[in-house]
């Protein structure tokens, strides 16, 4: 999602007491594009290279099982 997005819903996290080990927040530097825009772009290797997906995916399968 665009930064702003990004920012906003962070504020909105935190000000609700949700704890920052229960979400991920990974941004695209330059880049206004939405999250869906990015779904098959490469994260820039932090900490290992993958695309977005992989790891949106991999936090999902973490958390909702």
């Amino acid at each position: 999602m665009p930064y702003h997005q990004i920012l906003a819903l962070t504020c909105a996290f935190q000000s609700n007491g949700v704890d920052p080990s229960l979400y991920t927040v990974i941004t695209a530097p330059d880049s206004s594009a939405h999250a869906m825009d990015l779904w098959f772009e490469s994260d820039n290797g932090y900490p290992v290279t993958k695309v977005i997906s992989a790891r949106v995916i991999e936090f999902l399968d973490a958390h909702l099982k």
